[in-house]
């Protein structure tokens, strides 16, 4: 418990000091959120300026952001390793951290449904995808007996959750009521890592660990690799009002148009190995 307090208090003193600064970049541009393992979850306008590191905690793997309930979601590996990690909810500054459920067995990802106010998980070492109330409560197993699922996508429009699956070159999709599980993207080049799904163009982007970005359409054709040479990217996210990628590899945090197209690095040093990235519109 000393710990819990300890961490609870280190993170509402980080989130104290970002309420009171001069955010006019992130309200004009959109806000970015990413995880470093070695930091914690760092906070930045799209444009990679006014970095705030907001959650000082090592090994944390994953984020999920509920834009409209201003709430920041968290996967936490905790000092009992993989096979304990932690759900935390915290403010959108990182204040008023709360642990919502532990006990979660290797948690790959974590998305937020801002419709049906639902949070999934997914458990690589159970071979499975929690479901939970946005307070943490309700927690079921929604799927079960699955390769072990990893990164987790949530398509609000058509009302889908995707999931890449660990050692698995392929995308998996299932009705959010839980009908209607398939196959969605097969015999990818590799694994899939980071990746989300841009419901205009109805296209999928996804990260290949060995340092390479590709697209294609959501039936698997048109498939296109847009960058390679990488340095084992992983998370990923779309700005799909402005049409940019982003996307976090060891050491930086870049940015694209959705072809590929003038690639830029907006941040550098502040982002490791499996890292989850977020991306939010300015505010209105």
């Amino acid at each position: 418990m000393k710990h819990l307090l300890l961490l609870a208090a280190v993170i509402c003193l980080a989130g104290s000091t970002l309420a009171g600064a001069d955010d006019s970049a992130a309200d004009t541009l959109g806000v970015m959120y990413w995880t470093d393992r070695t930091a914690g979850i760092y906070r930045a306008a799209r444009d990679g300026s006014e970095i705030r590191l907001i959650v000082p905690r090592t090994i944390i793997d994953s984020i999920a952001v509920d834009a409209d309930g201003e709430r920041l979601y968290w996967t936490l590996i905790t000092n009992r390793g993989l096979k304990n990690v932690e759900l935390w909810q915290s403010k959108l500054d990182g204040s008023v951290p709360v642990r919502l459920a532990d006990d979660i067995n290797w948690c790959g990802d974590v998305a937020f449904d801002p419709v049906d106010k639902k949070v999934y998980l997914s458990s690589l070492g159970d071979g499975k995808i929690i479901c939970l109330n946005a307070d943490g409560s309700g927690r079921r197993d929604f799927l079960a007996g699955l390769s072990p699922p990893s990164r987790l996508f949530v398509d609000t429009e058509k009302r889908k959750l995707y999931w890449a699956s660990n050692g698995l070159p392929r995308l998996d999709c299932v009705n959010l009521d839980g009908t209607q599980r398939e196959a969605a993207l097969t015999k990818l080049p590799g694994v899939a890592f980071g990746f989300g799904i841009d419901p205009v163009e109805q296209m999928v982007y996804w990260t290949y660990p060995a340092g390479e970005l590709y697209r294609s359409k959501l039936d698997g054709s048109q498939r296109q690799k847009l960058a390679g040479g990488l340095n084992q990217p992983d998370g990923l996210a779309i700005d799909v009002d402005n049409r940019k990628l982003y996307w976090a590899e060891k050491g930086k945090i870049s940015q694209a148009n959705l072809d590929g197209s003038t690639i830029e690095v907006l941040v550098s040093g502040k982002s490791d190995l499996y890292s989850s990235l977020e991306i939010l519109p300015p505010k209105e």
